[in-house]
This record gives structure tokens, sequence and C-alpha cells, in this order.
């Protein structure tokens, strides 16, 4: 009986798989089945610690890199806070004294400069009019019109006003401006800077051989006031002083033109003697200015020199004189007034007229022991009495504020 091959045992050579077809090489002939022997644990001859550990791949040097840089940004903080530490301790070192004195030191020095720019200025117009004089038959009128213009626009640094409304106006509030530049300056060469005690002084200064002049110093204490109460006061005790001679029987003559809340202009006339017509004449301009919102007050005045307008007698004595009162509020409570004024004898021949004038004014009862006095010490003498009576004033003047 002939076996069928459904019938026929599977056997250990075929696999037990001998019903399926026979498997096409050509199929595999592009694979390759090769494959990297890998040990296992069964590997024999392979020992297991040689087995190679993965590690993660890093970049060593971006690493330290990166490591500096926040190094650093610490040392630059720590750097920082270092020198604000030195900082603050050498502004704890620096006294209010001395920051006052560097702060006036700076403005000096910046005034200084800006006198130089003028002068420079002054000079360069003055040589342009020297020229124009030169060349005036051949220039047309026009220029000389515009050349003149420019020169009134800078006349008020020589004390001058121009008869020109606006550059009139203009002139007045540059000059009192310029006051107020060199109030710092004066307080430190008077020695009113930071000065805790009273200060009544009284000094001559010969600025060359044929002039001179004399200043009067002051610092006190003004209690149960206000700044705003005293400016009043002294607002008023000037006005008073220069429209008043001390002598009432002095004919005299004055005018105040106010220019705004804060600026005025006054002129007088004293006939100090009737046979000769010895005359005095003054135009001063006088301004106020709060500071540190309202806390400190200052009043500057100071005269001028020439008048375009109101023209001075040329036989006559113009004063030359400047000052300011300043008025602060001080941490203890009281108001602190410091006060600066000097008059300046321009020319050694009008120290004569000059005293006779200031004799007739403040002397009239002590005529017969002044004459003890020379022509200087007449002039010192009234000016200081000058100085009480204005202070006297500005107190009762004070009274009613």
């Amino acid at each position: 009986m002939v076996e069928s091959d459904a019938e026929a045992p599977m056997n250990d050579d075929d696999g037990g798989f001998a019903f399926l077809p026979d498997v096409d090489d050509k199929l595999f002939a592009d694979f390759d089945f090769e494959t990297p022997s890998v040990p296992t644990l069964d590997t024999p001859g392979i020992p297991l610690t040689t087995l190679p550990v993965p590690k993660p791949r890093r970049n060593k040097v971006a690493i330290e890199i990166l490591s500096l840089q926040h190094e650093e940004v610490e040392l630059e903080l720590q750097l920082d806070n270092l020198e604000r530490e030195r900082s603050a301790a050498r502004s704890d070192l620096v006294s209010t004294g001395a920051a006052t004195w560097e702060q006036a030191a700076r403005t000096q020095l910046a005034l200084k400069r800006k006198a130089l720019r003028e002068n420079s200025e002054l000079r360069a117009m003055l040589a342009e009019q020297t020229q124009w004089q030169q060349q005036l038959d051949g220039l047309v009128c026009k220029k000389p019109r515009m050349m003149m213009m420019r020169l009134d626009e800078t006349q008020w640094r020589v004390l001058k006003l121009s008869a020109h409304g606006e550059k009139r106006l203009a002139a007045i509030h540059a000059i009192a401006d310029r006051q107020f530049d060199v109030v710092d300056n004066e307080m430190l060469a008077s020695g009113l800077v930071g000065v805790a005690s009273e200060v009544a002084t009284f000094r001559e200064n010969d600025r060359d051989a044929t002039s001179s002049s004399v200043e009067a110093i002051r610092s006190t204490w003004l209690p149960n006031t206000t700044p705003f109460a005293a400016t009043a006061a002294m607002w008023q005790a000037l006005q008073f002083m220069q429209a008043q001679a001390k002598a009432m029987f002095v004919p005299h003559q004055s005018c105040t033109y106010t220019i705004d809340a804060d600026t005025i202009f006054m002129r007088s006339h004293y006939l100090v003697n009737a046979t000769t017509s010895a005359k005095v004449e003054t135009g001063i301009v006088m301004k106020k200015r709060m500071f540190d919102g309202g806390r400190r007050v200052r009043i500057v005045w100071r005269t001028v020199l020439d008048d375009e307008l109101m023209p001075f007698a040329h036989d006559s004595v113009v004063s030359d004189h400047h000052g300011w009162v300043e008025f602060d509020t001080t941490m203890e409570g009281p108001v602190q007034m410091k006060a600066f004024y000097q008059l300046k004898v321009a020319q050694e021949d009008q120290v004569d007229q000059l005293s006779d004038a200031m004799r007739v004014i403040h002397f009239r009862d002590a005529l017969p022991s002044s004459p003890a006095l020379s022509q200087r010490q007449v002039v010192r003498v009234a000016f200081e009495d000058g100085f009480r009576t204005l202070e006297k004033t500005f107190r009762q003047f004070l009274v009613g504020h």
C-alpha cells in the first residue's frame, strides 16, 4: 500500500514543515542578514566587567565659560556695592560747611568764566566801534544804526540804562540778575558762609592808589517771624531809606518806578550845598527773589552809573554802591538774616564832595566835632551810621508785620 504525502510522517530533517513549498533563495539575495555579534550573558569567554557603560556627552568648555560669566557678574555686583559704600562713607565725612565751600567755589569759577566771556565780547565790540568811527565816511547809514543797536543791548554790563523802553526794562532785569549771581561769592568772601554767631563788621578796602570802598557785613537772628514777613519789612525799609534823607532840611527828590511785583527802579537827588549846587544823585535797581520754595528769600540792589533817559548832572556825584540781604529759615526756628553792603569811591577827587554830602546828611548835629575827621573817615563813619539806621528802620517795620 503506498502512503500518500498527506499521511507521510514528519521527520527531524525538514523541521516538520515538509508540506510547505521550497524557499526561493533569490528573494534574500539583496539583504545582509549578518548582524554584529553582541555579547550576551551566555557568551562564553567575555567577562561581565568589560561591558561599556554609556555616558552622556558634555561640552566642558561651554560649562566652564558659563560658570566664569556668572562669577564675573557676581564680582561686578560686589564691586558696585563696595563703591557705593565708599561713596556714602566719603559723603558722610564731608561736612555741610565744606560742601557749601565747594559749591561756592564752583559758582565762582562759573561766574569767572562768564565774566571773561563778557569782557571778550566787550573788547570785540569796542574794537568794532573804533573801526566804525575810523571808516565812518565810507559806511552807509544803515550799518551804523544796526551797530549802535547792538551796543545798546550790552550797555547794562557797564551799568548804563538805555532810553529805549524795551531795552531799558531788559537792562534793569539783567543788572538785577547779575547781582543775584554774585551773592554766593560775596557771602563766601565776607565770611558769612555757615556763620553761627552774631556778626557786625565794617571794613575799608583800598582797591588801588586812586579808589577804595567801604563794606558792611551783618549776620543776626530774627525770632518770631518768617522770611516772607522779614522780606516785606526790609523791602519797605530800603525804599524808605532811599526816599528820605536823615536830615529833613536837606532838599531832595525821589521817585520810584515799579517794574513788576518784585522789581523797582528808584531815582533820588540830594542838593547838599545850595551855595555851590553840590549834588548827589542815585539811580538804583532793587529786586527780590524766593529760593527753596520760599524757605529762603534774597533782596539785591545795585546803582546805575549812567542813564540815557534821565541823565545825571555833570557836576553831581553819582552814588556807586550795591548790596544784598538774605533771610533763611534755620533748623532752630529763628530766621537768620545775612546782609552785605558796599560803597565804592571811584575817584579820589570825589572823596571831598562825597564826604561833604554825607557829613551834611548824616552828621548835621555832630558838625562841631566832625572836622577832626579826615574826608575818608567821614565817608566811613557816615556809611556805618547809614547801615545801622537801615537795620533800625527795618526792625521798626518788622513789628508791623
